[in-house]
């Protein structure tokens, strides 16, 4: 890279700002390789309570959308009582 004349220790930014650093993070949801079948099970829950969530949401079902809440509420409960 060639640095403009005059102007030693220029350098060309890419993406972001300067001196900002950036951070991608990936989380595999779509397929889960961990052999811990509870945490399997535990996404897998989550997922179908958003889906409902979703549903619920999208038709206005005031009483799904209770109903979601409080499945989220419990699966939150069962987890951190693990720890």
């Amino acid at each position: 890279m060639e640095q403009a004349e005059g102007k030693p220790g220029v350098r060309t930014v890419i993406g972001g700002r300067h001196g900002s650093p950036s951070l991608t993070i990936a989380l595999p949801f779509s397929k889960i390789t961990s052999a811990d079948s509870e945490l399997r099970d535990v996404v897998a829950e989550l997922a179908t309570i958003v889906a409902q969530l979703g549903a619920a949401v999208s038709s206005g079902d005031a009483a799904r959308i209770s109903l979601s809440g409080k499945a989220a509420a419990e699966l939150a409960d069962r987890i951190s009582s693990r720890s």
